[in-house]
Formats: structure tokens, C-alpha cells, sequence
């Protein structure tokens, strides 16, 4: 083990946790939660560990329990939830698209379609499409939801987030070279195979990450 591109590799896979973090709470924000910074960091970085429980309910558990702390509604926690996932799913989307067009490499057909659909997704959720819709079927079931993410705020927070795919990409090029003599593939690659990976893993929703 060569300690050096080790020790850069724990530190770059330490970076993506406060990226994603962050980009929860601009997607707070964005809602007109008035939640402070650390007070968000500090659950997202709880509920990501947690997480790791089966089928990851414990996550969405405990953020509704502390919703009090952010200053949420629980219809705001549930709706803040579903738009870090569409978050972190388009952007790793865009990672694994661009990744593979870096290395000037055609990605596997799987991650094409699962990379589009993702795209076309977060396309349809504007306010002026099928935002307003999800909007009055969910007051219907008593969750009185008064803000959407307008597509330039959730296109800022998806570019944001994308950072996070930088820096696990590189931690993963960094932890590749520490531990083998061979050549280490590009770092546009492992950040679109390391995202294509995520994609995959929303296909067994059961296991954690897949």
C-alpha cells in the first residue's frame, strides 16, 4: 500500500459527503426552509450513515425526527428527500454521460437509458409540467406542499452535486494507484463507471446502494 495517494484518497471521499450534504441544504433553501448550514450538515451526515439499515428508511426516519432542528414541515422533509435523490441521480447521470464522452468512450447501453430517463425526470418535476400535478395529488393525500424547485434552482443544485461525482472519481483513481503497479485507468472513466454503478444500484432498491 503506497500511504501517500492513500491518505488523498480517504480525504476525497471525505469531500463528496460535504458536497452532498450542501447540496441538501441549497435544496432546503431553495424551499424556503430556513435551515442553517451545520444544522444540516450534521443530520444529512447522520442519515447518511444510517442509511446502511435495510431498504434505507432510517435515513428519512430520522430527518423527519429532527425536522424541528431545520426548521421543516414533515410534507418539506419528504419533499426536500425526494428532490436530493432526483439530485444525486442527475448528476450522476450527467457524470457517467460526460465521463464516458471524456475519454471519447460510447457508454454501455444500460447507462445510456438510465442516464436519459433520469434526465427526462427531472425535465418533467419543473412547476410549469407535471410539477403543479404532483403538487395537487399530493395535497389530496394531506400533504400541503406550497414551494417546487423551479428548473434553474434544481439545474444549480444538480450541477453542485455533480462536484461530489468529481471527487469520488478522483478518490477512487487515488485508492486504485495506492494499491496497484499497473497503470491506472483515467479519471474521467472511474467517475463514469463509479456513477454508472450508482445508477445501478436504484434497480435493487431493497440492498444498500445496491
Amino acid at each position: 500500500l503506497a500511504w501517500l495517494p492513500f491518505l488523498g484518497s480517504v480525504a476525497l471521499f471525505a469531500l463528496a459527503p460535504v458536497i452532498q450534504g450542501t447540496a441538501f441544504w441549497l435544496v432546503l433553501r431553495a424551499l424556503r426552509v430556513p435551515s442553517r448550514l451545520d444544522d444540516a450538515l450534521v443530520i444529512w451526515t447522520r442519515s447518511f450513515l444510517v442509511r446502511y439499515a435495510p431498504s434505507g428508511a432510517l435515513a428519512l426516519v430520522l430527518r423527519v425526527r429532527e425536522r424541528e432542528r431545520l426548521g421543516a414541515s414533515q410534507a418539506e422533509i419528504y419533499l426536500s428527500f425526494a428532490y436530493e435523490q432526483l439530485v444525486a441521480l442527475s448528476s450522476g447521470a450527467v457524470a457517467c454521460l460526460v465521463g464516458f464522452a471524456l475519454v471519447g468512450s460510447w457508454p454501455p447501453l444500460a447507462a445510456t437509458a438510465a442516464s436519459l430517463t433520469v434526465l427526462a425526470l427531472a425535465v418533467a418535476v419543473r412547476p410549469g409540467f407535471l410539477g403543479r400535478y404532483v403538487q395537487r395529488i399530493l395535497r389530496g393525500r394531506g400533504y400541503e406542499i406550497t414551494r417546487l424547485l423551479r428548473g434553474r434552482q434544481l439545474a444549480y443544485v444538480i450541477a453542485f452535486n455533480a462536484l461530489g461525482w468529481v471527487a469520488m472519481g478522483g478518490a477512487t483513481w487515488l485508492l486504485i494507484d495506492s494499491l496497484a503497479d499497473t497503470p491506472t485507468p483515467e479519471v474521467a472513466w472511474l467517475v463514469a463507471a463509479y456513477a454508472f454503478s450508482y445508477l445501478l444500484g436504484f434497480v435493487v432498491p431493497v440492498l444498500p446502494g445496491g
